[in-house]
């Protein structure tokens, strides 16, 4: 099946779907629970809280459509929630809908995103009036059987990319399960550089990370636009650690802020595995840091960490990889063995 060789038409998205109202609901009102309450991110399936509150917007099968925060990201919620006053509900005029056409229209609608970045605001009215183009069938309708099947194969595919993944993986690994271990100082292993602190004025919103000490959003606070400064430099492919302890890996560039630590190898490029490996060492060692006990520049080369050792008495990079990919391999087995538990039932 391709989308190549289907006629598309353009409709309004009031023609497809119902479109229902979110209700506000502020942080002090909030009661803690186990329902998903969903806001205008980008990010977490639209999931901002896990509350215990019910009201109309109470709702399932839906698509969640961000009009404010950031606007038009949308996520299908398959399962109950309660959604913000800044997220409109989308069900299907047609049909009842299920993950696979919600999914389909949900790239569709995300298409439109680059419209309303820019002083254009995606409001309710402009929701309604928004087109997307559908592939149809011989009546001129939104084909729906054709976009249930296509994104079928698409999960098809991509099972069958993950499972030819597994196999290679597991026939590539052979993990020492014994393996010796021995603290090192982080100054002798790591080099170890901290950011500075930047005028509040000379900063402007872009595309560059800026990392302060925060354990949410991976260490970012906000995108900011390189600038000409003394205290500002970018690094990438690094873990940061706070001077209250928490750790994360970017392989992306950023800038920090004077309560953070950039942590590199020297002598070796780091990879997503090696990096989640050391970013796990670490936290153990960060774990027993506070606001009195605080990692500062001085004393974060001199701490002790303790690390997988080789032959040789090294840090065993080549076991921090492997053993990552291990688990790797051994979460999407499980992953792909609940999907054909799933498809068969």
């Amino acid at each position: 099946m391709e989308l190549t060789n289907r006629v598309w038409k353009e409709f309004f998205i009031e023609d497809i779907f119902k479109i229902k109202s979110g209700k506000r609901l502020t942080k002090a009102d909030m009661v803690s629970g186990n329902i998903p309450f969903i806001g205008a991110t980008d990010s977490n399936n639209g999931i901002t809280e896990f509350i215990a509150n019910k009201n109309t917007s109470l709702d399932k099968n839906v698509l969640g459509v961000n009009y404010n925060g950031s606007v038009v990201y949308n996520f299908y919620h398959s399962y109950e929630a309660v959604f913000s006053d800044d997220v409109k509900r989308l069900s299907f005029k047609e049909i009842e809908g299920n993950k696979y056409t919600f999914l389909f229209v949900k790239a569709l609608i995300l298409q439109q995103k680059s419209k309303y970045e820019y002083g254009y605001k995606f409001n309710g009215e402009r929701m309604k009036r928004q087109k997307i183009l559908l592939p149809i069938n011989s009546k001129g309708k939104p084909d729906y059987a054709f976009m249930e099947n296509y994104m079928k194969q698409k999960e098809t595919e991509l099972l069958e990319k993950y499972e030819n993944y597994v196999s290679l993986s597991e026939q590539n690994i052979k993990l020492n399960s014994e393996v010796e271990w021995k603290e090192f100082k982080i100054g002798n292993v790591f080099s170890v550089s901290t950011g500075a602190l930047l005028p509040k004025d000379i900063l402007k919103k872009g595309k560059i990370a800026r990392l302060t000490a925060t354990d949410n959003n991976n260490g970012i606070f906000e995108f900011y636009e390189p600038v000409s400064h003394k205290n500002y430099r970018e690094i990438s492919n690094f873990i940061s650690i706070s001077f209250l302890g928490s750790v994360f890996y970017h392989p992306y560039r950023a800038s920090l802020d004077m309560k953070i630590h950039a942590v590199q190898t020297p002598n070796l490029e780091l990879n997503k595995y090696i990096a989640e490996f050391l970013v796990f060492c670490f936290k153990r060692m960060a774990s027993v840091s506070s606001y009195g006990n605080q990692l500062s520049s001085t004393d974060l080369p001199k701490k002790k960490i303790l690390l997988p050792i080789n032959n040789n008495g090294q840090p065993d990079f080549i076991y921090m990889e492997n053993y990552m990919k291990a688990l790797e391999t051994r979460k999407l087995k499980q992953y792909l063995q609940y999907k054909k538990l799933k498809t068969t039932n």
